[in-house]
């Protein structure tokens, strides 16, 4: 069995959601979204609110604790960075702020268990890094499902994984051409090769040469959906399928080769979020459609992994 068993194909991300987070959080539930991204500090998050969405949702009966996959994270301190912005003493030893994290997080998420805990980003020293995700494997399984990190870069990953009892289950990770690793390629090799799903994130903000667009709606490009082009292609499947060409890149991505890939969605507009689940469900159909259609999607999916893998410009 796979450590990420139970990871959803879609993730509502709670990020910058801030005062609305419960609002947001609650829609995207109804909207049919099961897993939930969210972290205990208050620099991009709130995390309580989404507590008391997820709770209103089990209440109403929208919802079931199981068929849930509640992902949170451990931030480490940063110096400059306010102290009262984390759920901890940031005086503390390390094993003192992941504890005192996780109780937190389970009390603002009103459960008993965690299915992800994730480490946020790498500490400022190597051996500050293990000793964090030392202390967050003490929480596995009694307490935490699975554990992930995010924003590390290979090295730091590699790290990590050599030395971790628990392996990291999920990487959650910047996803754009403009890094110093495009597409995050090595990091997403790894994840294939070591069993580790990999939640892209910043896929449509940080993206539009791949979709056209600037952000979650506004068009950068008019009319340059040009034949050809990878964005062309997208626009072109998603006619095809009847969705956005942002759901096809969704699509497309949960297809690549490559490690299992799960979707973050922040999208702050309601109406979007039912949009795409019902879009995901009906690219799952057209996949397992007449020949025609699968090869129409396995060319499209190509292309993107040229993109993606540097195989292509």
């Amino acid at each position: 069995m796979a450590r990420y068993e139970g990871i959803p194909p879609l993730i509502y991300g709670t990020a910058f959601a801030f005062e609305k987070s419960t609002e947001l959080a609650s829609a995207a539930l109804q909207a049919g979204f099961r897993g939930i991204d969210t972290a205990g500090s208050l620099h991009a998050y709130r995390e309580k609110l989404v507590g008391d969405a997820i709770a209103a949702a089990i209440a109403e009966g929208v919802v079931q604790r199981h068929e849930l996959w509640i992902q949170t994270k451990f931030s480490p301190f940063r110096e400059g960075k306010k102290p009262e912005n984390y759920p901890y003493d940031v005086t503390a030893n390390v094993k003192e702020r992941v504890k005192q994290s996780v109780e937190s997080s389970l009390k603002n998420l009103q459960t008993t268990y965690l299915d992800s805990l994730i480490m946020h980003a790498p500490c400022p020293t190597l051996e500050g890094t293990l000793a964090t995700y030392a202390a967050m494997e003490a929480y596995v399984p009694h307490t935490v499902t699975a554990l992930g990190v995010s924003n590390f870069d290979l090295p730091t990953l590699r790290a990590v994984y050599e030395a971790a009892k628990v392996k990291p289950a999920v990487v959650q990770n910047r996803f754009t051409a403009d890094t110093v690793n495009p597409y995050d390629r090595a990091v997403r090799q790894f994840c294939s090769e070591h069993d580790i799903a990999y939640t892209p994130w910043g896929l449509l903000w940080g993206n539009p040469q791949l979709t056209n667009l600037d952000g979650d709606a506004n068009p950068r490009l008019v009319n340059q959906d040009e034949e050809g082009s990878i964005y062309g292609m997208l626009a072109e499947l998603g006619r095809q399928v009847g969705v956005t060409k942002q759901l096809a890149l969704f699509g497309c991505m949960r297809s690549l080769d490559g490690p299992k890939i799960s979707i973050l969605c922040g999208t702050k507009t309601v109406e979007r979020m039912g949009e795409t689940v019902e879009g995901m469900a009906r690219i799952d159909e057209f996949r397992g459609g007449a020949e025609e259609k699968r090869r129409a999607w396995e060319e499209g999916v190509g292309k993107l992994q040229g993109v993606v893998d540097g195989h292509e410009a």
